[in-house]
Parts: C-alpha cells; structure tokens; sequence
C-alpha cells in the first residue's frame, strides 16, 4: 500500500516537474502560454510584458517538429513550505545519490526519458 503511494507521489512529482521546466514547449508548439505557467506566474509576482499583437504572433507561428536530446537529469527536494512545487533551481536542485555523474559533474540517468 505504502509503495503505491509512493509511486503516485513520484509520478506527480516528475509530472510537476516537467511543467515547471519544459513548458516553453507548449508557447512554441501550440502558440500560447499554458494556463499553469500563468497561474506560476501571477504566483510569483512575475508581471509579463506581451500585448495581444504578440500573443497572435505566438498563435500563428507554431512550430512543426521538435526534437530534442536528453543528456542529463534534475532532482529537487520538497519542503513543506511549498505545496505546489514551485523550485528554484538555484535553491531547490540536489543531488541524486542512485545515478552516476560524468566527469563534468552532470548526473546520468539512462532511464530518466519516461513518459507517464
């Protein structure tokens, strides 16, 4: 029963987590900011400077393909002062002790490109 849990919390988590940090995606392909990045936003007190001519650019200039190559993985720590999973990279980003690192320091996990 505990692992179920967890394994929700996991899945939520990475869900969040991609978000939070791959969501310029979704202005590029589908030409508008996503509702939970402007919901971050206001959140945050962070104010965006876009008239409505910008946004029907954005609309009208979708994109065709994306690619993309993963390279590297991210973890972050909850706190209980963040309900929400609003990281800070600069603050929230830790080390994950179950993958390996390259000589770079940039942790590789060759499992980390799922798809829930």
């Amino acid at each position: 029963m505990a692992q179920d849990f967890w394994g929700r919390v996991k899945i939520a988590n990475r869900r969040c987590i991609r978000h939070r940090r791959y969501w310029f995606t979704d202005v590029h392909a589908r030409g508008k900011y996503p509702q939970h990045m402007l919901n971050y936003f206001e959140r945050r007190g962070f104010e965006l400077d876009i008239t409505q001519d910008d946004l029907a650019a954005l609309k009208q200039g979708c994109i065709d393909y994306i690619s993309f190559s993963h390279y590297m993985s991210f973890a972050t720590k909850a706190t209980d002062n963040n309900p929400l999973l609003d990281y800070d990279e600069s603050k929230s980003l830790v080390s994950n002790p179950y993958i390996q690192k390259s000589d770079w320091g940039l942790q590789i996990d060759p499992v980390a490109c799922v798809i829930h």
